[in-house]
């Protein structure tokens, strides 16, 4: 029986708890919108939300920005804050491809943001990924995120595909293999390009 990464995921959380912290699909949504060369990333969000990987991505020239949601978005919803926003974003950036990612926040209260973003009329191609940092598998924000590509016309259907195949195999050997097959991680740094430069002195 062949399982989606969607079921992989909900099948992993049945079979036994991870202690450790995993990868974010959000963050995993925003390097894919970097590598699909979105200018400027909206996080709608509260304003603590993937901060540290938010700022490595402006090192590596995506703007991101965020609604910053608070208590009274998350009652009343935040589609002023998210309209208005896109609005600064066009008129200050002037981006060629935007991207909005939607946070564990927005989906709880379940936020329209491509409905939003239609009725802002920006006239800017516009990447809308639904997503939450609950998933097993950061691999479903990659995915998403192609799915919004594929959508927008960026990549064709074909390559959403392939890289969809690709994750899932990826996600499966991590399973069975890699860090997602033990129930808990000690703290290890790995090897830094310091300590590999230092091993070959």
């Amino acid at each position: 029986m062949s399982l989606n990464i969607y079921e992989m995921s909900d099948k992993m959380e049945e079979e036994f708890q991870i202690l450790h912290p995993r990868p974010s699909s959000i963050v995993a949504a925003l390097y894919t919108m970097r590598d699909l060369g979105v200018d400027v990333v909206i996080l709608h969000g509260p304003p603590g939300c993937s901060f540290k990987h938010a700022r490595l991505m402006e090192e590596d020239g995506m703007r991101v920005v965020t609604t910053g949601m608070g208590e009274s978005q998350f009652i009343f919803g935040g589609e002023t804050q998210l309209t208005d926003l896109l609005h600064v974003v066009a008129e200050r950036f002037k981006p060629k491809l935007i991207g909005v990612i939607g946070t564990c926040a927005s989906m709880i209260i379940g936020e329209d943001m491509q409905s939003i973003v239609a009725q802002a009329k920006i006239d800017i191609p516009t990447l809308v990924v639904d997503v939450h940092a609950g998933y097993s598998d950061n691999t479903v924000g990659v995915i998403r995120t192609l799915e919004a590509a594929e959508k927008e016309g960026i990549i064709s259907s074909e390559e959403l595909s392939h890289q969809k195949h690709i994750l899932e195999a990826a996600t499966r050997v991590e399973k069975e293999h890699g860090a997602a097959s033990k129930d808990y991680l000690p703290p290890e740094r790995g090897d830094t390009k310091y300590g590999v430069a230092r091993r070959h002195e």
